[in-house]
Protein backbone atom coordinates (compact mmCIF):
# COMPACT_ATOMS: atom_id res chain seq x y z
CA UNK A 1 0.00 0.00 0.00
CA UNK A 2 1.41 3.32 -0.99
CA UNK A 3 2.12 6.25 1.19
CA UNK A 4 -0.74 7.94 2.96
CA UNK A 5 -0.08 11.34 1.28
CA UNK A 6 -0.81 12.16 -1.90
CA UNK A 7 1.97 13.38 -4.01
CA UNK A 8 1.17 17.17 -4.74
CA UNK A 9 1.65 19.38 -7.93
CA UNK A 10 1.59 23.06 -6.69
CA UNK A 11 0.21 23.96 -9.85
CA UNK A 12 -3.04 22.02 -10.47
CA UNK A 13 -3.20 22.56 -6.89
CA UNK A 14 -4.54 25.86 -7.45
CA UNK A 15 -6.60 24.78 -9.82
CA UNK A 16 -10.40 25.17 -9.79
CA UNK A 17 -12.30 21.80 -10.63
CA UNK A 18 -13.60 21.96 -13.87
CA UNK A 19 -14.33 17.96 -13.58
CA UNK A 20 -14.73 15.54 -10.60
CA UNK A 21 -11.37 14.88 -11.26
CA UNK A 22 -8.91 16.52 -9.20
CA UNK A 23 -5.28 15.00 -9.89
CA UNK A 24 -3.25 13.05 -12.67
CA UNK A 25 -0.29 11.60 -11.32
CA UNK A 26 2.81 10.41 -13.11
CA UNK A 27 2.96 12.30 -16.68
CA UNK A 28 3.87 15.93 -17.54
CA UNK A 29 1.83 19.07 -16.87
CA UNK A 30 1.27 19.15 -20.78
CA UNK A 31 -0.58 15.72 -20.24
CA UNK A 32 -1.85 16.23 -17.39
CA UNK A 33 -3.65 19.32 -19.26
CA UNK A 34 -4.91 17.14 -22.05
CA UNK A 35 -6.47 14.03 -19.67
CA UNK A 36 -8.34 16.62 -17.39
CA UNK A 37 -9.35 18.59 -20.56
CA UNK A 38 -11.13 15.30 -21.18
CA UNK A 39 -12.26 14.40 -18.37
CA UNK A 40 -13.72 18.24 -18.04
CA UNK A 41 -15.75 17.46 -21.58
CA UNK A 42 -17.12 14.05 -20.25
CA UNK A 43 -18.35 16.22 -17.36
CA UNK A 44 -20.25 18.53 -19.68
CA UNK A 45 -21.69 16.13 -22.03
CA UNK A 46 -24.18 13.83 -19.70
CA UNK A 47 -25.15 11.59 -22.87
CA UNK A 48 -28.23 8.99 -21.92
CA UNK A 49 -26.84 5.70 -20.31
CA UNK A 50 -28.18 2.41 -20.91
CA UNK A 51 -31.78 1.74 -18.70
CA UNK A 52 -32.09 5.51 -18.30
CA UNK A 53 -35.36 6.88 -18.40
CA UNK A 54 -36.52 10.79 -18.54
CA UNK A 55 -36.70 12.18 -14.70
CA UNK A 56 -40.11 13.55 -14.30
CA UNK A 57 -40.95 17.49 -13.39
CA UNK A 58 -40.86 16.59 -9.68
CA UNK A 59 -37.54 14.35 -9.51
CA UNK A 60 -36.34 16.98 -11.56
CA UNK A 61 -37.39 19.80 -9.25
CA UNK A 62 -36.16 17.66 -6.07
CA UNK A 63 -32.88 16.99 -7.53
CA UNK A 64 -32.25 20.78 -8.04
CA UNK A 65 -33.36 21.52 -4.19
CA UNK A 66 -30.82 19.36 -2.96
CA UNK A 67 -28.04 20.39 -5.36
CA UNK A 68 -28.84 23.82 -4.60
CA UNK A 69 -28.19 22.85 -0.89
CA UNK A 70 -24.97 20.82 -1.47
CA UNK A 71 -22.15 23.88 -1.30
CA UNK A 72 -22.99 25.37 1.47
CA UNK A 73 -23.12 21.73 3.13
CA UNK A 74 -19.67 21.34 1.84
CA UNK A 75 -18.69 24.74 2.44
CA UNK A 76 -18.71 23.48 6.07
CA UNK A 77 -15.96 20.99 5.38
CA UNK A 78 -13.95 23.47 3.38
CA UNK A 79 -14.71 21.58 0.36
CA UNK A 80 -16.23 24.25 -3.20
CA UNK A 81 -18.85 22.18 -4.55
CA UNK A 82 -18.33 21.02 -8.57
CA UNK A 83 -21.53 23.11 -10.21
CA UNK A 84 -23.36 20.02 -11.07
CA UNK A 85 -27.08 20.12 -11.95
CA UNK A 86 -29.75 17.20 -12.49
CA UNK A 87 -28.42 16.17 -15.61
CA UNK A 88 -25.43 14.83 -14.24
CA UNK A 89 -27.84 12.35 -12.47
CA UNK A 90 -29.06 9.65 -14.42
CA UNK A 91 -32.28 7.46 -13.24
CA UNK A 92 -32.64 3.91 -14.21
CA UNK A 93 -35.55 1.75 -14.22
CA UNK A 94 -34.05 -1.34 -12.45
CA UNK A 95 -37.17 -3.36 -14.32
CA UNK A 96 -34.88 -3.07 -17.41
CA UNK A 97 -31.99 -4.54 -15.31
CA UNK A 98 -30.61 -8.06 -16.09
CA UNK A 99 -30.38 -10.81 -13.17
CA UNK A 100 -26.86 -9.73 -12.50
CA UNK A 101 -27.57 -6.43 -12.65
CA UNK A 102 -30.65 -6.66 -10.38
CA UNK A 103 -27.97 -8.31 -8.00
CA UNK A 104 -24.78 -5.80 -8.62
CA UNK A 105 -26.49 -2.58 -8.70
CA UNK A 106 -27.65 -1.23 -5.75
CA UNK A 107 -28.67 2.74 -4.64
CA UNK A 108 -26.94 4.25 -7.50
CA UNK A 109 -23.28 4.30 -8.52
CA UNK A 110 -20.64 7.08 -9.39
CA UNK A 111 -17.91 6.35 -12.26
CA UNK A 112 -15.12 8.67 -12.31
CA UNK A 113 -13.58 7.48 -15.43
CA UNK A 114 -17.10 8.18 -17.35
CA UNK A 115 -18.01 11.00 -15.07
CA UNK A 116 -21.58 9.67 -15.02
CA UNK A 117 -23.39 9.17 -11.74
CA UNK A 118 -26.99 6.48 -11.66
CA UNK A 119 -29.58 6.87 -9.44
CA UNK A 120 -31.71 3.55 -9.20
CA UNK A 121 -35.25 4.09 -8.70
CA UNK A 122 -36.96 3.54 -6.25
CA UNK A 123 -40.48 5.23 -6.60
CA UNK A 124 -39.90 6.79 -3.00
CA UNK A 125 -38.78 10.35 -3.26
CA UNK A 126 -37.16 10.37 0.73
CA UNK A 127 -34.85 7.27 -0.28
CA UNK A 128 -33.83 8.65 -4.12
CA UNK A 129 -33.20 11.82 -2.64
CA UNK A 130 -30.96 10.18 0.00
CA UNK A 131 -29.30 8.06 -2.98
CA UNK A 132 -28.59 11.40 -5.31
CA UNK A 133 -26.99 13.19 -2.39
CA UNK A 134 -24.97 9.90 -1.06
CA UNK A 135 -23.39 10.08 -5.11
CA UNK A 136 -22.84 13.94 -5.23
CA UNK A 137 -20.97 13.46 -1.58
CA UNK A 138 -18.77 10.90 -4.43
CA UNK A 139 -18.65 13.05 -7.14
CA UNK A 140 -17.34 15.88 -5.13
CA UNK A 141 -14.69 13.81 -3.18
CA UNK A 142 -11.08 13.82 -4.28
CA UNK A 143 -10.42 11.44 -7.26
CA UNK A 144 -7.18 10.86 -9.38
CA UNK A 145 -5.77 8.65 -11.50
CA UNK A 146 -2.18 7.34 -12.76
CA UNK A 147 -0.88 7.90 -16.21
CA UNK A 148 2.15 6.98 -18.38
CA UNK A 149 4.94 9.00 -19.17
CA UNK A 150 3.44 9.64 -21.66
CA UNK A 151 -0.28 10.75 -21.23
CA UNK A 152 -2.46 7.49 -21.44
CA UNK A 153 -4.02 6.36 -18.63
CA UNK A 154 -2.72 3.20 -16.56
CA UNK A 155 -5.38 0.12 -16.75
CA UNK A 156 -5.60 -2.92 -14.46
CA UNK A 157 -4.23 -6.44 -15.08
CA UNK A 158 -7.93 -6.75 -16.71
CA UNK A 159 -7.40 -3.75 -19.07
CA UNK A 160 -10.02 -2.03 -16.37
CA UNK A 161 -9.12 1.87 -15.69
CA UNK A 162 -9.25 2.04 -11.74
CA UNK A 163 -8.90 5.36 -9.83
CA UNK A 164 -5.74 5.76 -8.64
CA UNK A 165 -7.57 7.48 -5.60
CA UNK A 166 -11.58 7.36 -5.22
CA UNK A 167 -12.54 9.72 -1.96
CA UNK A 168 -10.79 7.45 0.85
CA UNK A 169 -9.82 4.59 -0.83
CA UNK A 170 -6.84 3.67 -2.61
CA UNK A 171 -5.90 1.17 -5.56
CA UNK A 172 -2.87 -0.33 -5.27
CA UNK A 173 -0.45 -2.62 -7.81
CA UNK A 174 -0.76 -3.74 -10.81
CA UNK A 175 -4.44 -5.75 -9.50
CA UNK A 176 -5.21 -2.05 -8.01
CA UNK A 177 -6.85 -3.67 -5.24
CA UNK A 178 -8.75 -0.96 -3.71
CA UNK A 179 -8.32 -0.44 -0.12
CA UNK A 180 -10.47 1.27 2.13
CA UNK A 181 -13.17 0.64 -0.14
CA UNK A 182 -15.71 0.24 2.40
CA UNK A 183 -14.18 3.08 4.50
CA UNK A 184 -15.15 5.43 1.74
CA UNK A 185 -18.88 4.19 0.91
CA UNK A 186 -19.47 4.23 5.53
CA UNK A 187 -17.79 8.03 5.60
CA UNK A 188 -20.11 8.98 2.29
CA UNK A 189 -22.80 7.59 3.74
CA UNK A 190 -22.50 9.50 7.14
CA UNK A 191 -22.09 12.69 5.48
CA UNK A 192 -25.46 11.79 3.39
CA UNK A 193 -27.30 11.30 6.81
CA UNK A 194 -25.93 14.57 7.93
CA UNK A 195 -27.32 16.49 5.01
CA UNK A 196 -30.27 15.00 4.44
CA UNK A 197 -31.15 15.44 8.13
CA UNK A 198 -30.70 18.27 8.19
CA UNK A 199 -31.94 20.00 5.10
CA UNK A 200 -35.14 17.32 3.73
CA UNK A 201 -37.46 18.74 5.56
CA UNK A 202 -37.09 22.18 3.74
CA UNK A 203 -37.95 20.20 0.33
CA UNK A 204 -41.77 20.52 -0.35
CA UNK A 205 -42.07 17.58 -2.74
CA UNK A 206 -40.68 15.43 0.59
CA UNK A 207 -42.34 16.97 3.42
CA UNK A 208 -45.40 14.43 3.19
CA UNK A 209 -43.53 11.10 3.42
CA UNK A 210 -41.35 12.62 6.00
CA UNK A 211 -44.39 13.36 8.23
CA UNK A 212 -45.69 10.31 7.91
CA UNK A 213 -41.87 8.79 8.94
CA UNK A 214 -41.57 10.40 11.59
CA UNK A 215 -45.04 10.07 13.06
CA UNK A 216 -44.16 6.63 13.17
CA UNK A 217 -40.21 7.16 14.37
CA UNK A 218 -41.97 8.34 17.61
CA UNK A 219 -42.74 5.02 18.58
CA UNK A 220 -39.15 4.13 18.49
CA UNK A 221 -37.67 4.02 22.06
CA UNK A 222 -34.29 3.67 21.06
CA UNK A 223 -32.65 7.02 19.67
CA UNK A 224 -29.87 5.86 17.94
CA UNK A 225 -32.17 3.21 16.21
CA UNK A 226 -34.84 6.45 15.83
CA UNK A 227 -31.58 8.62 13.98
CA UNK A 228 -30.96 5.54 11.48
CA UNK A 229 -34.39 4.81 10.06
CA UNK A 230 -34.68 6.01 6.29
CA UNK A 231 -37.84 4.94 5.78
CA UNK A 232 -40.92 2.43 6.58
CA UNK A 233 -42.86 -0.04 4.42
CA UNK A 234 -46.26 -1.07 4.49
CA UNK A 235 -48.08 -4.31 4.42
CA UNK A 236 -50.98 -3.94 1.71
CA UNK A 237 -53.27 -4.80 4.11
CA UNK A 238 -51.59 -2.12 6.17
CA UNK A 239 -51.08 -4.31 9.54
CA UNK A 240 -46.82 -4.89 10.00
CA UNK A 241 -44.99 -1.68 9.46
CA UNK A 242 -41.15 -2.48 8.53
CA UNK A 243 -38.44 -0.38 9.47
CA UNK A 244 -36.00 0.37 6.82
CA UNK A 245 -32.58 1.30 7.84
CA UNK A 246 -30.00 3.71 5.55
CA UNK A 247 -27.28 2.22 3.70
CA UNK A 248 -24.08 0.50 5.18
CA UNK A 249 -25.62 0.30 8.37
CA UNK A 250 -23.51 -2.83 10.50
CA UNK A 251 -20.41 -1.19 8.33
CA UNK A 252 -21.45 2.50 9.69
CA UNK A 253 -21.70 0.71 13.00
CA UNK A 254 -18.25 -0.49 12.84
CA UNK A 255 -17.22 2.86 11.65
CA UNK A 256 -18.61 4.86 14.65
CA UNK A 257 -17.33 2.59 17.24
CA UNK A 258 -13.75 3.36 16.32
CA UNK A 259 -14.75 7.01 16.36
CA UNK A 260 -15.66 6.72 19.65
CA UNK A 261 -12.78 4.64 20.99
CA UNK A 262 -10.15 7.07 19.28
CA UNK A 263 -12.15 10.14 20.52
CA UNK A 264 -12.01 8.34 24.25
CA UNK A 265 -8.25 7.59 23.56
CA UNK A 266 -7.49 11.16 22.57
CA UNK A 267 -9.11 13.81 24.50
CA UNK A 268 -6.39 15.96 24.42
CA UNK A 269 -6.38 16.27 20.69
CA UNK A 270 -10.54 16.55 20.00
CA UNK A 271 -12.90 18.44 21.42
CA UNK A 272 -15.69 15.97 20.55
CA UNK A 273 -16.14 12.72 18.48
CA UNK A 274 -17.28 14.63 15.81
CA UNK A 275 -14.37 16.12 15.49
CA UNK A 276 -12.84 13.16 14.73
CA UNK A 277 -14.84 12.12 11.85
CA UNK A 278 -14.26 15.13 10.15
CA UNK A 279 -10.60 14.52 9.83
CA UNK A 280 -11.75 11.23 8.04
CA UNK A 281 -13.96 13.73 6.18
CA UNK A 282 -11.05 15.92 5.27
CA UNK A 283 -8.67 13.48 4.16
CA UNK A 284 -11.93 11.47 1.53
CA UNK A 285 -12.72 15.13 0.17
CA UNK A 286 -9.20 16.44 -0.10
CA UNK A 287 -6.90 13.55 -0.70
CA UNK A 288 -4.24 13.77 2.18
CA UNK A 289 -4.63 10.82 3.89
CA UNK A 290 -1.54 11.94 6.48
CA UNK A 291 -3.44 13.15 9.14
CA UNK A 292 -5.98 10.19 9.63
CA UNK A 293 -2.77 7.57 9.54
CA UNK A 294 -1.03 9.53 11.97
CA UNK A 295 -3.95 9.79 14.77
CA UNK A 296 -4.95 5.58 13.94
CA UNK A 297 -0.66 4.84 14.30
CA UNK A 298 -0.56 6.85 17.06
CA UNK A 299 -3.66 5.00 18.77
CA UNK A 300 -3.40 1.67 18.04
CA UNK A 301 0.09 1.30 17.56
CA UNK A 302 3.11 1.35 14.15
CA UNK A 303 0.98 -1.11 10.77
CA UNK A 304 -2.50 -0.08 12.11
CA UNK A 305 -3.56 2.08 9.55
CA UNK A 306 -2.46 -0.34 7.16
CA UNK A 307 -4.14 -2.91 8.30
CA UNK A 308 -8.09 -1.03 8.61
CA UNK A 309 -7.02 -0.13 5.27
CA UNK A 310 -6.89 -4.28 4.45
CA UNK A 311 -9.77 -4.91 6.49
CA UNK A 312 -11.95 -2.47 4.47
CA UNK A 313 -10.79 -3.38 1.31
CA UNK A 314 -12.81 -4.34 -1.79
CA UNK A 315 -14.14 -7.76 -1.71
CA UNK A 316 -12.44 -9.99 -4.45
CA UNK A 317 -15.69 -11.27 -5.05
CA UNK A 318 -17.48 -7.95 -5.41
CA UNK A 319 -17.71 -6.12 -9.06
CA UNK A 320 -14.89 -3.93 -10.29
Amino acid sequence: MPEPGEPKNEEWEQRKRTSGISRIVGTSLEHQGEILKGFEELFGDQNKILHEIEKSPEQTKIVSELLSKLPEFLQDYGIDALPLTPDHFHFLDPSRFSEKEQTEIKGGFHSSFRQITAIIMTGINVIDAGNVIHEAIHYNSFHSFDATADGKPIANEKGKIIPRRFGFSVSVGRKKQIYFDELNEVITEELAIRFMQKYQGSIPELVDELERINRIKQGVENPEKRRDIEFFSESKDGKTITAHYYPYRKERQRFNRLIDNIFSKNTDKFYSREAVFNIFVKAMMGGNLLEVARVIESTYGRGSFRRLGEETKEKETEKE
